[in-house]
Protein backbone atom coordinates (compact mmCIF):
# COMPACT_ATOMS: atom_id res chain seq x y z
CA UNK A 1 0.00 0.00 0.00
CA UNK A 2 2.78 2.43 0.83
CA UNK A 3 4.43 1.32 -2.49
CA UNK A 4 8.05 1.81 -2.76
CA UNK A 5 9.65 3.49 -0.17
CA UNK A 6 13.12 4.43 1.25
CA UNK A 7 15.44 1.48 3.18
CA UNK A 8 15.18 4.08 6.16
CA UNK A 9 11.60 4.84 5.85
CA UNK A 10 10.46 0.89 5.22
CA UNK A 11 12.40 0.53 8.92
CA UNK A 12 10.54 3.07 10.48
CA UNK A 13 7.30 1.72 9.05
CA UNK A 14 7.71 -2.02 9.83
CA UNK A 15 9.24 -0.82 13.78
CA UNK A 16 6.24 0.90 14.23
CA UNK A 17 3.75 -1.43 13.35
CA UNK A 18 5.96 -4.32 15.19
CA UNK A 19 5.60 -2.66 18.32
CA UNK A 20 1.91 -1.42 18.10
CA UNK A 21 1.43 -5.08 17.36
CA UNK A 22 3.45 -6.36 20.23
CA UNK A 23 1.55 -4.06 22.77
CA UNK A 24 -1.74 -4.55 21.52
CA UNK A 25 -1.54 -8.14 21.59
CA UNK A 26 -0.31 -8.14 25.32
CA UNK A 27 -3.15 -5.50 26.20
CA UNK A 28 -5.81 -7.81 24.76
CA UNK A 29 -4.15 -10.67 26.11
CA UNK A 30 -4.37 -9.00 30.07
CA UNK A 31 -7.67 -7.31 29.34
CA UNK A 32 -9.89 -10.52 27.79
CA UNK A 33 -11.11 -12.98 30.18
CA UNK A 34 -9.69 -15.94 28.48
CA UNK A 35 -6.65 -16.32 31.07
CA UNK A 36 -3.82 -16.00 28.77
CA UNK A 37 -0.58 -14.62 29.69
CA UNK A 38 0.37 -11.35 27.71
CA UNK A 39 3.71 -12.93 26.51
CA UNK A 40 1.71 -14.98 24.31
CA UNK A 41 -0.79 -12.21 23.13
CA UNK A 42 2.44 -9.96 22.34
CA UNK A 43 3.50 -13.33 20.25
CA UNK A 44 0.33 -13.33 18.23
CA UNK A 45 0.30 -9.52 18.19
CA UNK A 46 3.93 -9.48 16.65
CA UNK A 47 2.53 -12.42 13.89
CA UNK A 48 -0.23 -10.44 13.00
CA UNK A 49 1.90 -7.45 12.93
CA UNK A 50 4.46 -8.99 10.54
CA UNK A 51 1.45 -9.45 7.93
CA UNK A 52 0.50 -6.14 8.24
CA UNK A 53 3.78 -4.52 7.82
CA UNK A 54 5.15 -6.40 5.07
CA UNK A 55 1.53 -6.01 2.83
CA UNK A 56 2.01 -2.00 4.18
CA UNK A 57 5.48 -1.93 2.70
CA UNK A 58 5.94 -4.88 -0.53
CA UNK A 59 4.91 -3.36 -3.93
CA UNK A 60 2.24 -5.20 -5.43
CA UNK A 61 2.47 -3.00 -8.47
CA UNK A 62 5.68 -4.20 -9.82
CA UNK A 63 5.67 -6.59 -12.72
CA UNK A 64 8.54 -9.40 -12.36
CA UNK A 65 8.18 -10.31 -15.46
CA UNK A 66 7.23 -7.53 -18.13
CA UNK A 67 5.67 -8.52 -21.50
CA UNK A 68 7.86 -7.89 -25.05
CA UNK A 69 6.10 -6.84 -28.24
CA UNK A 70 8.23 -7.96 -30.80
CA UNK A 71 7.73 -6.63 -34.54
CA UNK A 72 8.03 -9.02 -37.45
CA UNK A 73 10.38 -7.02 -39.44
Amino acid sequence: MLGPLPRLYRSFVVAAVLLVGIAAGAWVAYVSAVPLAATVGAAVGAAVAVIIAFLLVHDFSHDPHPVRVQRRG
